[in-house]
C-alpha cells in the first residue's frame, strides 16, 4: 500500500452562523470566535464530509477558477495548518 492521504474533518464541537457573508463560530470552551472568509467558507461546506487535502485543493480550484493550482495548495496548506491548529479542524484516519 502507498502512502495514504491523512483525512481532514470538522471539530464537530463548533456550530458555524452565517454573518455578513462570512461563517462565524465560537470556541465556547477558549471563549475565542472565528469568522472564515469565501474561501475558508468554502473549505468548512467542502469538509462537510472528511476530505484529503488533494480533494479540498480540486473544490477550490474549481469554484474560484484557480490559475495556479500548485500555489492554491501551498496555500491551503498553511490554512489548514492554521485551522488544525486553532482547533477547527481535526487530522485523522486516511483515505
Amino acid at each position: 500500500m502507498g502512502n495514504a492521504a491523512p483525512l481532514l474533518s470538522r471539530n464537530p464541537k463548533l456550530s458555524p452562523v452565517e454573518m455578513d457573508g462570512r461563517l462565524v463560530m465560537m470556541d465556547s470552551e477558549r471563549g475565542v470566535y472565528f469568522a472564515l472568509d469565501a474561501v475558508g467558507s468554502a473549505v468548512w461546506e467542502i469538509l462537510e464530509e472528511p476530505s484529503t487535502l488533494e480533494t479540498v485543493t480540486r473544490h477550490v480550484a474549481r469554484s474560484f477558477d484557480a490559475p495556479c493550482r500548485e500555489e492554491l495548495r501551498r496555500d491551503l496548506e498553511e490554512f489548514i495548518a492554521a485551522l488544525i491548529d486553532q482547533g477547527l479542524l481535526l487530522q485523522g484516519g486516511t483515505a
